[in-house]
């Protein structure tokens, strides 16, 4: 019988692929838990059971724990301030409901897709990320706070960002209580399988006109590459 003659491009591809295979067993991400209980569909997020329609995708149930963490309190007080005063987690909501009101408009069929816009992907980037370290740790308060404090929210919203993809990488993480007196990390990363714990400090750059933060920003294309344009922009 004639050997298999195998390409180099097609062994590179292979191998690829199993290093791949062999860091997700080594570095595996958290699971998530659902089962199905006659018309309902029930999932949990660390220690807490939530029963669920049975049609609800994953990313709505993200989507309602997000805002279960925030308090229904501050999304209503939110809600009542005027559209540029309020939070912009509460703006990318709106968004998001206007988004899914044009989507029924269009109709279309189950295989037929549609791109969210930005805002709706910045909400949905954030509920992933608050689900991600909810699976194996809860929030801190202090952090919840500062999240949904205007000035606060782009610190804490990076913390969150950093942690969840630590989390998506296999690592497990423990926060560390802020200290008044001296500088301390946000939180620690230990890897199961080499045994090592890291130290995490994150700090996030604040940009003018972004994020609650008064003044102009550039075009983002620009920003690219690294060029002012001759005129400057208003923040959406």
């Amino acid at each position: 019988m004639n050997e298999p003659n195998f390409s180099k491009e097609f062994l590179m591809e292979m191998s690829k692929k199993m290093a791949q295979v062999g860091e997700q067993l080594m570095f595996p991400a958290p699971q998530f838990h659902s089962s199905r209980l006659g018309d309902v569909i029930v999932r949990s997020i660390g220690k807490r059971i939530f029963s669920r329609k049975k049609d609800e995708h994953l990313h709505e149930f993200i989507f309602h724990a997000m805002f279960w963490v925030l308090s229904k309190k501050w999304y209503r007080e939110e809600k009542q301030k005027p559209f540029g005063e309020q939070h912009i987690i509460v703006r990318w909501e709106q968004a998001r409901y206007e988004f899914l009101e044009k989507v029924q408009e269009l109709g279309l069929e189950i295989n037929q897709m549609t791109i969210p816009t930005g805002d709706v992907r910045e909400l949905l980037s954030l509920a992933a990320d608050m689900y991600y370290v909810q699976l194996v740790n809860k929030l801190p308060k202090d952090l919840i706070k500062r999240l949904k404090n205007l000035d606060g929210f782009q610190g804490a919203r990076y913390e969150i960002a950093v942690a969840a993809s630590l989390i998506r990488a296999g690592f497990e993480i423990q926060w560390i209580k802020p200290d008044s007196i001296k500088k301390t990390p946000e939180f620690n990363a230990f890897q199961s399988f080499t045994k090592e714990t890291v130290a995490i400090k994150v700090k996030s750059k604040r940009r003018t006109g972004t994020f609650h933060q008064k003044g102009l920003t550039l075009r983002s294309l620009t920003l690219r590459k690294g060029i002012y344009p001759p005129n400057n922009t208003n923040c959406v």
